[in-house]
């Protein structure tokens, strides 16, 4: 606020003058300036002020939005634009020839709206349209994956039925994709996005999420075999045969074949105490066996055991299900009398030592029926 006397200074001046409040104004306040003097000292002079008060109503500023529900269609509909001319232009400058996008789609929205603007904050309000596409690589170095844009929109103002934002602060967020060196802005895992951009500011933000973000919000981690849904299973156990066929597809040579595979059981294993790494809370493993052999006896016709893991398993309020990371087909051995090696385990017993003996200290675990023969 600014203020100015323009009476008489022949006995007062604007140093008698007191604001209750002189920053953080919006429309709507109310301001008291106060007449800081007593009688006694007036009377000395021969005047009694009549009035030592006044209060005015804020009017006419420029305003921070408080909500979405603050924004208007056509404002909404120019900041998708503006977010897909981001993300498309980031991804042209910024993947390499091996890395594409694809099926880009509005999945929702955070606003962040500042609880007390009295002290210094980075924005005093934060809207984040968020997109959804498909990122592949055409060597395969990772599967297909699902990356979320948010991008991030300062200080969104309203003047009158005009709305404008101060800044725009491009796409939030860096993850690598699939275990490799392949990296993006960006989240591969929408929980890390909800909880860096939501939970980790509620101390000095209000949020709200919408428009199907909001699923994110809520979230049960799967602790037992049982609370994996049979779609989802058959879901995991597609991926993970067809993991194991590409693998055996593109690196058994020499003779060498696979035949005969099947489910023979899980592996879940439970943090002991869960954190914000997501991948690190639980890990699921589905083991098939099948029989590999070599056409030209070059080692013994032998059972292998493929255990894939998955990884940071949740489900959401939706019905729907989410990991974290797929860690691939664990283990490898060099068949007994040969040069001949393959990923997986030939030794049961060694498999169990390995993915849940081994990682007891920070875990517990369930086993399958199907897999107990091997330990439990």
């Amino acid at each position: 606020i600014e203020y100015e006397y323009t009476g008489s200074d022949e006995y007062v001046s604007s140093y008698y003058f007191n604001v209750d409040k002189y920053d953080g104004l919006r429309n709507g306040d109310v301001v008291t300036i106060t007449y800081d003097i007593s009688d006694e000292d007036t009377l000395y002079y021969g005047y009694v002020a009549t009035t030592k008060s006044k209060t005015y109503e804020v009017s006419g500023l420029q305003e921070y939005a408080d909500a979405y529900a603050d924004l208007t269609d056509t404002f909404i509909a120019t900041l998708k634009t503006e977010s897909e001319d981001t993300i498309y232009a980031y991804i042209a400058n910024s993947y390499g020839s091996n890395c594409s996008m694809a099926n880009l789609e509005y999945c929702g929205y955070i606003m962040n709206s500042i609880k007390d603007a009295s002290g210094w904050v980075d924005s005093y309000n934060d809207l984040y349209m968020i997109y959804r596409g498909d990122v592949s690589h055409s060597k395969g170095e990772f599967s297909t994956t699902k990356v979320y844009y948010p991008v991030r929109f300062k200080n969104i103002l309203i003047n009158g039925e005009t709305l404008t934002y101060e800044y725009k602060d491009g796409i939030m967020g860096s993850t690598s994709i699939g275990n490799t060196w392949n990296y993006t802005d960006g989240y591969v895992n929408p929980l890390i996005c909800y909880g860096e951009l939501v939970e980790a500011k509620l101390e000095s933000y209000t949020s709200e999420c919408g428009d199907g973000f909001e699923v994110f919000a809520n979230y049960e981690l799967i602790a037992t075999l049982e609370d994996i849904g049979a779609d989802y299973k058959a879901e995991l156990e597609a991926d993970a045969k067809d993991r194991i066929e590409s693998y055996v597809a593109n690196n058994y040579n020499g003779g060498s074949e696979m035949a005969d595979l099947k489910l023979a059981g899980e592996y879940l294993l439970l943090a002991k105490s869960q954190g914000s790494d997501f991948a690190n809370n639980n890990r699921y493993y589905l083991v098939f066996s099948a029989t590999v052999s070599n056409k030209d006896k070059k080692f013994a016709t032998t059972t292998v055991y493929f255990p894939v893991e998955y990884s940071g398993l949740v489900s959401l309020p939706d019905g729907t299900y989410m990991l974290t990371s797929v860690g691939g087909i664990k283990g490898s051995f060099t068949f007994p009398g040969s040069y001949y090696s393959t990923k997986g385990y030939m030794d049961g017993a060694k498999m169990f030592s390995d993915l849940v003996t081994a990682n007891r200290e920070n875990y517990t675990y369930i086993v399958s029926d199907g897999l107990k023969q091997f330990g439990e």
